[in-house]
């Protein structure tokens, strides 16, 4: 009656006896050592559904196999480094789901993949994937999602925008792609776009036009990357905004402008002085603030009434100074900071309830979390040194859940917090 097998880092798997099982319909093997006949065994399974075999070393020969198998439905093969031409997988009409990513040598047969009937997801990053393969896949009248990231044979992704049904598209880091200027409005279902080159990245330049519907947009260059009052314009349904960059150039009075806008994500990005132009965008409910190196001063977040999650990392907090905490705030990240031991501007009435701390070394005292009175979820990742403060954790009436990926608390404390019923969660490492 078994009906899901999963294994990872085996070095040595019974392929022959599990292909016997007749109600076998999962199967997930990672790091395996699976060789061409060992996945030929799999593929007799006829009730074989879902297929996972990644980082493992098989050749072309064994998707022959696979593409007999009459009820695949979801199939990943990636960072499989021996294929070179998938069109045996043509002929899985059942497909739905395809993961080729990281398959480094896989040059062939990504076209044919666009007579499936039902492909919705497609992954083709890291591939060596050509121009020539796009003209199939603009043919598919079924995919939803498409990844090409980092595919650099590949210079123009015209024939793609011909696919109605797709609503997320994703370019990012593939050699020319991106070196003309494309209408992505022929798209009208589009809802998610990634976009990303080595160079400047202007939308004057390498974007005429947006589908009205486009609700999450990543835009990441090497170089500058613009946003100006006609870039906003066309963009007025957007709910998350991704922008990395170098020389990123933004008027925080347009994007004040976009009315749905609830995530935004800044990489790289040089405030003038500090972050009070933000204070601007007061629709924002998530904000991730990454490798903004210039920052010096935070405090001016408190007064961002609407945010509830704020991720910040490698971030340099200078002496005595502080980050503020928004009253609604209700999950918190700080990741690879450099911050004093007490770096919270904090109201009593706080609604924070998950405090994220992932390899802030300075931070070597828990007496700021007194203050967290409503706090659920403490995680502790990394080389933390915090060596006191412990006893407050005992005074969270609401906390439920540590996670630590090193032992940081001590015995009695663990004791005492596993008797009011908190999960303790201790990864070595």
């Amino acid at each position: 009656k078994l009906r899901t097998c999963s294994a990872h880092n085996c070095y040595s798997l019974p392929t022959v006896e599990l292909s016997k099982i007749k109600e076998l319909e999962e199967v997930s093997f990672f790091n395996c050592c699976l060789e061409t006949r060992n996945v030929v065994n799999l593929a007799r399974l006829q009730r074989l559904r879902i297929l996972s075999i990644c980082h493992e070393g098989m050749d072309d020969s064994a998707l022959v196999s696979l593409g007999k198998c009459p009820f695949l439905e979801k199939l990943d093969l990636s960072s499989t480094g021996s294929l070179t031409d998938v069109s045996p997988l043509a002929n899985v009409l059942t497909l739905e789901e395809l993961d080729l990513s990281y398959c480094r040598k896989i040059e062939k047969g990504a076209g044919d993949l666009g007579r499936l009937p039902r492909l919705r997801v497609l992954n083709l990053k890291s591939t060596v994937v050509t121009d020539s393969c796009l003209v199939g896949l603009g043919t598919s009248r079924s995919l939803v999602r498409l990844d090409m990231s980092s595919c650099w044979n590949i210079t123009d992704i015209t024939p793609v925008l011909g696919i109605a049904t797709l609503e997320e598209l994703i370019v990012l880091y593939s050699g020319k792609k991106l070196s003309k200027r494309y209408n992505f409005s022929r798209l009208q279902n589009l809802r998610g776009l990634s976009l990303g080159r080595m160079g400047r990245l202007e939308h004057e330049e390498h974007f005429s036009a947006f589908p009205s519907g486009l609700t999450r947009l990543s835009l990441r260059c090497a170089g500058t990357l613009n946003i100006t009052p006609s870039f906003i314009e066309k963009v007025q349904a957007l709910v998350e905004l991704e922008l990395n960059g170098d020389k990123i150039c933004i008027n925080f009075d347009e994007l004040s402008k976009l009315p749905h806008l609830r995530t935004l994500s800044l990489c790289s990005y040089k405030f003038p002085d500090d972050v009070k132009p933000l204070l601007k965008c007061t629709t924002l409910v998530k904000l991730s603030l990454l490798s903004c190196y210039y920052l010096t001063d935070l405090l001016p977040l408190e007064h961002m009434k609407s945010l509830e999650e704020l991720h910040i990392s490698f971030f340099k907090l200078p002496p005595n100074g502080m980050i503020g905490i928004p009253p609604l705030l209700r999950h918190l990240k700080l990741s690879d900071c450099s911050v004093n031991f007490d770096p919270f501007k904090i109201s009593e009435s706080n609604a924070l309830e998950c405090l994220n701390i992932w390899n802030c070394n300075y931070i070597d005292n828990l007496s700021f979390i007194r203050k967290m009175k409503r706090l659920e979820k403490l995680l502790l990742a990394s080389d933390q040194r915090i060596r006191c403060g412990f006893e407050y954790l005992d005074e969270l009436p609401f906390l439920r859940h540590i996670s630590t990926t090193r032992k940081v608390l001590p015995y009695c404390i663990c004791s005492t917090l596993r008797e009011k019923g908190v999960t303790l969660i201790e990864n070595y490492r």
